[in-house]
């Protein structure tokens, strides 16, 4: 077929028509994000798109996020939702995936950044609480056979709510592309 052609196999609420592009955000590895906002909540979420020519590879890929999207902790940064899309353009077919994050805006290495600053430290039950967090999150990871292995002040991230959260390893990097957006939007 010539000309373009699109059709959604998941309309729903994280259809990529329901969002508003607010900032690119490019990566060697994971290629062109988008930081996007809700049109009705005005939420905003790192939009990751995956594509592929192949169905086998797509449906494999499918399944990987899917498995992923099941991880839920209060811990962890979730997959806040996916839809998929099959294209044609100039008599080429592919498909897309499309992945949403809600992520935290800051991480603890930004909070020890600031609170250094004030000459602010860390109470004793706050250390605590962090590292039961982590823990936590970590624990939940392990009996999905997940290995973390770069748990750092970069790699845990901190939500609205002062909640401690770690990113599944695969969005660890683009979770901290997120941040940098958000605490610098003009200069990203």
């Amino acid at each position: 077929v010539m000309g373009n052609n699109q059709s959604v196999y998941t309309d729903n609420e994280f259809s990529v028509k329901n969002f508003v592009p607010v900032k690119s955000v490019a990566d060697a590895f994971f290629g062109e994000s988008r930081i996007v906002s809700n049109r009705k909540t005005q939420d905003n979420f790192l939009m990751i798109q995956k594509f592929e020519r192949e169905i086998k590879k797509f449906n494999i890929l499918q399944t990987i996020l899917q498995d992923s999207s099941a991880i839920t902790h209060p811990n962890i940064i979730e997959i806040a939702g996916m839809s998929w899309a099959e294209k044609s353009e100039f008599c080429s077919k592919y498909f897309s995936a499309y992945v949403f994050l809600k992520c935290p805006p800051y991480t603890l290495q930004y909070e020890i950044e600031q609170r250094k600053e004030r000459s602010l430290n860390f109470s004793e039950s706050e250390i605590f609480g962090i590292i039961q967090s982590v823990v936590s999150g970590l624990a939940i990871l392990q009996r999905n056979g997940i290995k973390h292995q770069s748990i750092c002040s970069l790699s845990i991230y901190i939500d609205e709510k002062s909640n401690y959260k770690i990113a599944i390893p695969e969005s660890m990097y683009v979770t901290n592309l997120f941040e940098e957006v958000c605490r610098y939007p003009k200069n990203s």
